[in-house]
């Protein structure tokens, strides 16, 4: 798994509030990528993969604008 090179930081801030759980909640098209590739991936993980830009949306659903 590939950190982030700010994770101390962002570890040390959950700590700092006593966050015990996290929970991620995404559309159900996209739990077919999450079972078939084992694991959430980060936008960036996605829009790097060797999919045509056409066929991304076939394969996942952003909830979000991104960066």
């Amino acid at each position: 798994m590939e950190l982030k090179q700010d994770y101390i930081e962002f570890q040390s801030e959950i700590s700092k509030l006593g966050i015990e759980y996290f929970l991620h909640f995404t559309p159900i098209f996209n739990l077919y990528s999450i079972l078939e590739q084992g694991n959430l991936m980060s936008r960036r993980v996605l829009e790097n993969l060797d999919i045509e830009q056409f066929d991304i949306m076939d394969y996942v659903q952003f909830t979000d604008k991104g960066v």
